[in-house]
């Protein structure tokens, strides 16, 4: 995706600003997602494609205020959140109210966009609070999490686990959670950076 992306934005360096995001067609969008073979086939393009409007349109019409200039885009959130003492917080604090980071209460998707902007060699995020790092809880961290016993569940949840049987959205946020706290738990007893943890 980042070679296709790149490629995109290499023949039109407005291409992925909101104003055109707001506008984009399917087929411009399934143009941007193409290799050699054509169109990348992503299974829930339609989502993807609500998903590119919808961002456009938050940066659009946001009232969402900064200081000057009014207008809003990514490279403002980032500018002000450098320009904070905390910077790394002041970006996932800014960032989970724009459309698409909004709805992840264990910051996932910001955190991963921050680690992305901070490790570039352009190095877009100046982090100069690392302690505000927190884990990125995916499938294979609640794994270690559990294969480890740091995360404790109820024996409901082991039994089902166990059993490799359906488990419902409310145990699996239960297990992230869990997860979340154990990882945050180690890395302050230890004094270790989350980087080092993972």
């Amino acid at each position: 995706m980042w070679k296709v992306c790149k490629k995109a934005l290499d023949r039109d360096k407005t291409i992925f600003e909101p104003s055109r995001l707001v506008i984009i067609r399917p087929h411009e969008l399934a143009a941007i997602f193409s290799d050699d073979n054509g169109p990348i086939p992503f299974p829930d393009f339609e989502e993807r494609f609500k998903m590119t409007r919808a961002h456009g349109r938050w940066f659009v019409n946001s009232d969402f205020e900064i200081g000057e200039p009014k207008i809003i885009s990514p490279l403002i959130i980032v500018k002000a959140a450098n320009q904070y003492g905390k910077s790394l917080q002041s970006f996932l604090n800014l960032i989970k109210r724009v459309d698409g980071y909004d709805k992840d209460k264990l910051e996932k998707r910001q955190l991963l966009l921050a680690m992305v902007l901070a490790n570039r060699p352009e190095r877009f995020l100046k982090v100069n609070d690392p302690e505000n790092w927190k884990p990125i809880v995916d499938y294979h961290l609640m794994r270690v999490g559990l294969r480890l016993g740091i995360v404790e569940l109820s024996t409901r949840q082991r039994y089902l686990i166990k059993n490799r049987l359906w488990v419902s959205m409310e145990d699996e946020d239960d297990v992230r959670l869990k997860t979340r706290d154990s990882v945050q738990e180690i890395i302050k007893l230890s004094g270790k950076p989350m980087s080092f943890v993972d």
